[in-house]
Order: C-alpha cells, then sequence, then structure tokens
C-alpha cells in the first residue's frame, strides 16, 4: 500500500509542476491581449524559472520513485 502511495505522489510531483506552470503560462495569455500568437509552446519549459520553481517537486517526485522501487 506503501509502495502504491509513493508512485502516486511521485507521479503528481513530476507532472503537476508541468501542469502548473502550463497553467501559469495560460494565465498569462489571458491577459496579454494585445498578441495574437501568445499561447503554450516547448519553449515556455526551457525558461531558468519553470527550471528553478520544478526542481524541488522534481527532486521530491525521483525520491519517491527510488522508496517505491526499494519497498517490497
Amino acid at each position: 500500500m506503501l509502495k502504491i502511495f509513493f508512485y502516486v505522489l511521485a507521479a503528481f510531483l513530476i507532472v503537476g509542476s508541468i501542469a502548473a506552470w502550463a497553467y501559469i503560462v495560460l494565465l498569462g495569455c489571458a491577459y496579454n491581449t494585445s498578441s495574437y500568437g501568445c499561447g503554450l509552446e516547448l519553449a515556455d519549459f526551457f525558461d531558468g524559472d519553470f527550471s528553478f520553481l520544478a526542481a524541488v517537486p522534481w527532486l521530491l517526485g525521483i525520491l519517491c520513485l527510488y522508496l517505491a522501487r526499494k519497498i517490497r
């Protein structure tokens, strides 16, 4: 049961940070009425701010994956 919990937590931490950043970028586009091509692009995920903000959830997600694989 703990193993499943760690796998679910790892998935939430890793995928959740990507989804949260996409939501933030799209919210920024909602208030930018002067730009025609504003939207979610792959270049948004190569931003330094994204790397900085996503580092902690990704490290915790990797730790959860490691712990889930160690539990028998």
